[in-house]
């Protein structure tokens, strides 16, 4: 005799913790056995993470006789053109020089981003030349200076004025007051800076936090009233996009079926960081088993399990040179947990019972990708909650 399958919903909040506690339980007990893959991994992404990809894009630099002389640069991130710079004539790659700040007075690409070589005493009183990055253009033309190392973080000029104030973040200072009381108060000296580059009064930007999205804000409404006179122009860096799906099966699965499907979209702004991307995601897991009930008389036992995975917020951390690039990456989202069961009362088949649940969840992996023309393929290992150590998965990124 068998009668219909039944359904339940648990929502309570022991559901989730017993839940929880043995996904964390079976997680850290299977990801142990697995840390020497994963630990090879790490070591292999730190270590080509040195490894620095001569990609050449088409732009020009600007001597110091203002000659402007046309060829290509190696695209790298700002914080690396900030400090020096490699261009060449030939599309090849052959003949690429470096050049530092003091040898030129800028350069450029041909999608609009621009670099011009500014000279400045740095934090530690020291004179440097760096190129700063033109974000605005207008009666103040404002630029951020990629590297960090003991350097101003923008610089403003005015077009009209041909004033220039280099703007740092706000320093903290001790004062010690009556009955050696100290306090720490912040010297907001970049908004005296601010005002004098305008030809404002002090007041008029004294509400303004030292951030580069508010003093761009800033800036960019003081242009709007002077557009006329001079044009205004945003350069927007460009995103990058990356699409890497996987499919796995445990290393040792123990006569039973489980697999997992994953797809993960990433994204990342090649001019602030070549090895690290955001990602967000969907993964699916199913572990199922054919034995039959060890109680054939009264038996609840569970025989499959699903995980449908989103994943909102994830972090990727990748090489990004060579043909073949370790990866690591870690993700925190929500899972929907179906658990469907045995119903076996007194010995009649009561169809199956299935629970529902929703719970949080940290999705981990690691691997390699091997460069296959413009596309790659992947071998990755992720850990199982289930009877397998880990999954081996391949997959395809692009």
């Amino acid at each position: 005799m068998k009668a219909e399958a039944g359904v339940q919903i648990r929502f309570s909040a022991l559901y989730y913790k017993s839940v929880a506690i043995s996904f964390v339980t079976g997680f850290c007990f299977y990801w142990h056995n697995s840390m020497r893959i994963i630990f090879a991994l790490i070591v292999a992404v730190i270590s080509n993470s040195e490894i620095i990809a001569q990609t050449l894009s088409s732009g020009y630099i600007i001597n110091l006789k203002r000659d402007t002389i046309h060829g290509f640069i190696a695209d790298r991130t700002d914080k690396e053109m900030a400090i020096n710079i490699k261009f060449t004539k030939e599309k090849d790659g052959s003949g690429l020089t470096k050049y530092a700040p003091a040898e030129l007075l800028g350069m450029g690409f041909d999608n609009a981003r621009v670099f011009e070589r500014f000279s400045s005493v740095n934090k530690s009183g020291d004179s440097t030349s760096l190129f700063a990055k033109k974000i605005i253009s207008g009666k103040i033309q404002l630029y951020t200076i990629g590297s960090k190392n003991n350097q101003p973080d923008m610089v403003l000029v005015n077009a009209d004025l041909h004033r220039k104030v280099y703007l740092s973040e706000p320093k903290k200072q001790t004062m010690t007051v009556e009955k050696e009381e100290k306090k720490i108060f912040l010297v907001n000296n970049y908004l005296g800076l601010l005002a004098y580059v305008k030809n404002e009064p002090a007041m008029a930007s004294q509400r303004l936090n030292y951030t580069e999205k508010s003093i761009k804000k800033d800036i960019l409404n003081y242009n709007n009233q002077f557009a006329k006179d001079f044009p205004v122009t945003v350069y927007n860096p460009k995103l990058n996009y990356f699409y890497d799906v996987t499919f796995g099966m445990p290393v040792s699965r123990g006569g039973d079926s489980e697999f997992r499907f994953a797809i993960y979209k990433n994204k990342y702004s090649p001019e602030i960081s070549r090895t690290f991307s955001r990602w967000v995601g969907v993964s699916y897991r199913i572990w199922s088993t054919d034995r039959p009930p060890d109680n054939v008389v009264n038996s609840n036992q569970n025989y499959r399990q699903q995980f449908i995975s989103v994943i909102p917020l994830g972090l990727n951390f990748h090489s990004s040179a060579g043909v073949i690039r370790p990866y690591l990456y870690l993700g925190v989202g929500l899972a929907c947990y179906l658990e469907t069961n045995h119903n076996i009362v007194n010995a009649i088949d009561m169809g199956s019972k299935t629970i529902i649940g929703v719970f949080p969840t940290i999705n981990p992996g690691a691997g390699v990708k091997i460069k296959i023309a413009s596309q790659f393929l992947m071998i990755e290992v992720t850990p199982s909650t289930g009877s397998a150590a880990v999954f081996m998965n391949i997959g395809y990124s692009f």
